[in-house]
């Protein structure tokens, strides 16, 4: 597999609320029906068949991540925003670009992480009933953390001024392995079929089925379960939450 470049983009995002909205970002949330309007075409059209597969898989890995992990800490302050791992996958990309979809923030649904929204905002004007519209249709820009500054995990989890008031556990794996493991369920459920290129062989479609299935379970292993989590969001994620102080190891 060959490195794709990232985008000065990824380097540059950091959170901001905005209030929910009917119109707000294209969160599909059920893993049955995912398919490949979540993915910018664009983003993934230079890479080959074994890249672009792997890149989708570990993209919507990392998306169902987002689904399931906002619940265990956003009530502390902490906005997640998915893609920590994209540059550490075996193929570097940058999330953020590779997804129309969105999840995370204090939801999971991502609508309250962008301040310039514009997934779901067909040639028609704003879709609520939740379709990504044309496939030119830009994601909303992130712009500047909660509290001003320009990191998004800058030590000041939102919830008070004392850090130790963050604190969910001492263990981040009390929360992080909840979230993974549903997660994992989740993405037992999506499709490789529904992300696939139009015409392919049967050998290319099993090729295209086993490097999709491969980037989403590298996206969500976990440390604790003998896995190498060196690819995975839950392990990437693990040092913004420690930084915001919602747990110590």
């Amino acid at each position: 597999m060959r490195n794709v470049a990232l985008s000065v983009f990824f380097a540059s995002t950091a959170l901001a609320l905005v209030a929910c909205s009917a119109d707000g970002p294209y969160s599909p949330s059920d893993p049955t029906t995912f398919d490949r309007t979540m993915i910018r075409e664009e983003a993934v059209a230079g890479l080959d068949l074994a890249d672009r597969a792997y890149v989708m898989g570990h993209g919507i890995g990392v998306y169902l991540l987002g689904k399931t992990l906002p619940g265990h800490v956003a009530h502390k302050g902490f906005l997640y925003q998915p893609g920590v791992a994209s540059p550490h996958a075996a193929v570097p990309y940058d999330w953020e670009n590779v997804l129309v979809a969105r999840s995370g923030g204090s939801d999971g649904n991502g609508g309250v992480l962008y301040d310039d929204v514009g997934i779901g905002t067909g040639p028609d004007g704003p879709d609520t009933n939740g379709d990504p519209g044309s496939p030119t249709t830009q994601p909303g820009t992130p712009s500047d953390d909660v509290d001003g500054s320009d990191d998004p995990h800058d030590g000041n989890c939102g919830c008070d001024t004392e850090l130790e008031d963050c604190l969910i556990s001492v263990d981040c794996d009390n929360f992080l392995e909840p979230a993974a493991v549903r997660a994992r369920e989740l993405a037992a459920q999506v499709d490789p079929a529904r992300f696939a290129d139009a015409g392919l062989s049967s050998d290319d479609a099993a090729s295209f089925a086993y490097y999709f299935e491969l980037g989403l379970a590298q996206s969500l292993h976990v440390q604790d379960f003998n896995e190498d989590a060196s690819q995975s969001e839950v392990q990437w994620i693990r040092g913004p939450i420690k930084a915001d102080g919602l747990c110590e190891y």
